[in-house]
């Protein structure tokens, strides 16, 4: 870490990284205090950013040190960027976390007047203190760390909560995500209807406008379908221990909550590791007359 004087005579650094550059910028961000959402968080230090690519990577990466921002883009998928945000709601009334952004449509939504994307990383845990994005070939690799596992139970570890996804694309063209830590997904209340699935049951539920706040919990989850009027269909496959469903209520909020960092704060799983998958194709690039073809890819460098 720069020290105060150094840090004000400059205020980004390089560093070079394995197959590529990565930059780390440092600026002065607001904090978060714990949850609800309807209360404003306090002041918090910098988040530090790192990216990198490798040469050849169809994924294209634009920082924007000020607002803390990594936006997106994918050589054969003109349809698709993504606005990954780094830090919390008070410069700017936006959530940390990664909007998708399909052919203009922002997957996001309202919650308490502020913004909130559609996969975002445990806000109760703490503050994001680093957020990473590496162009990694065919994968983009996202990265959330901060805060800490005892904040979410008297008995956890003193040690940074991660959210991370590896996006890629599926032969079929259809965006996937395998994800891991902990973390929430917000799809829209506009009549959405939620399908969980455990090793035991099938169940399903409905969200709209005038939805009353609340929640519920569901044990051993091993399939989530959303059928979502404005984000389109996905799903979530793995094994989560302990799900919560939200509902803000119509007043406040665009969205509900898929909440998986009960699965930790009640049972005890620190890692959620789901396949995330948007089920409507996007749209290849044609080049000389031919679709270019998407290489599933998926592993972990």
């Amino acid at each position: 870490m720069l020290r105060p004087a150094e840090r004000e005579l400059s205020r980004s650094r390089a560093a070079i990284c394995l197959f590529g550059a990565a930059l780390v910028f440092g600026t002065a961000a607001k904090a978060r205090g714990q949850g609800p959402y309807s209360v404003p968080r306090a002041a918090e230090p910098q988040v530090e950013i790192s990216v990198g690519r490798t040469a050849g990577s169809p994924w294209r990466l634009t920082v924007d040190p000020a607002e803390q921002r990594v936006m997106v883009r994918h050589t054969r998928y003109p349809g698709l960027e993504m606005d990954i945000d780094a830090d919390g709601p008070e410069d700017d009334r936006r959530y940390e976390g990664i909007t998708v952004v399909r052919e203009g449509n922002r997957l996001e939504g309202t919650l308490y007047g502020n913004t909130v994307p559609f996969l975002s990383p445990d806000h109760d845990a703490g503050r994001t203190r680093f957020l990473r994005v590496q162009a990694l070939d065919e994968n983009l690799r996202v990265r959330f760390d901060g805060g800490s596992y005892r904040q979410l139970s008297a008995v956890g570890p003193d040690l940074p909560v991660f959210f991370e996804v590896i996006f890629f694309f599926d032969r079929e063209h259809r965006l996937n995500g395998v994800m891991n830590g902990l973390y929430y997904c917000f799809p829209r209340a506009s009549g959405s209807r939620v399908t969980v699935t455990s090793r035991q049951q099938e169940v399903m539920r409905e969200f709209h406008p005038t939805t009353k706040k609340g929640y519920e919990y569901f044990e051993q989850i091993v399939k989530v379908e959303v059928k979502d009027p404005v984000y389109g269909d996905f799903r979530l496959e793995g094994l989560i221990e302990r799900l919560q469903l939200e509902s803000h209520g119509g007043q406040n909020a665009q969205v509900f909550e898929i909440d998986l960092d009960h699965a930790y704060k009640d049972r005890g799983q620190k890692e959620v590791l789901l396949r995330f998958q948007l089920m409507a194709p996007f749209t290849p690039v044609v080049s000389e007359g031919r679709v270019m073809p998407s290489r599933e890819s998926g592993r972990v460098r």
